[in-house]
């Protein structure tokens, strides 16, 4: 697994768990600023990190 799948499969780990902000994410996954962070799990999932988690806590799955 590359250093990039391992970081977006955290990130989005993170991103479904309750009351964890997207800054929070961002400074557990070592990013210093969360403008990055967005930039980097957009650029590798093609949707910002606020509407991946939109989509999982919406989902009825």
């Amino acid at each position: 697994m590359t250093a990039q799948l391992f970081t977006i499969n955290q990130a989005k780990h993170l991103l479904i768990q309750p009351g964890m902000p997207v800054k929070k994410v961002a400074d557990r996954l070592g990013f210093t600023e969360q403008f990055t962070f967005r930039k980097y799990f957009k650029s590798h999932t093609g949707i910002s990190p606020t509407d991946y988690r939109k989509g999982k806590t919406n989902s009825t799955f």
